[in-house]
């Protein structure tokens, strides 16, 4: 879910004993961690596919599904419950 970057100082060409910087692999959890709410659906609904379109909430939620199938659960529901995916 996270990575960590050491430092490199490139002039230097060595790495600097600075914190490390960590960067999110997904950017859906990041924008969830800072609260960042866009649009979530708009996107999901222009693809005309068979996947399971699936949004994930900062919220603890009961999950549930909206008009166009779309299943909503929230982030630990969805990461500690494997049997999610089959709602």
């Amino acid at each position: 879910m996270l990575y960590k970057a050491y430092r490199y100082d490139i002039k230097g060409k060595k790495y600097i004993d600075t914190p490390l910087k960590y960067y999110f692999s997904d950017v859906g959890l990041r924008n969830a961690r800072l609260n960042f709410r866009q649009q979530e659906t708009n996107s999901l609904n222009r693809v005309e596919d068979s996947f399971k379109k699936i949004v994930v909430v900062k919220e603890d939620i009961i999950p549930w599904h909206d008009e166009k199938g779309i299943l909503y659960v929230g982030i630990e529901e969805f990461l500690l419950n494997e049997s999610v995916m089959d709602l």
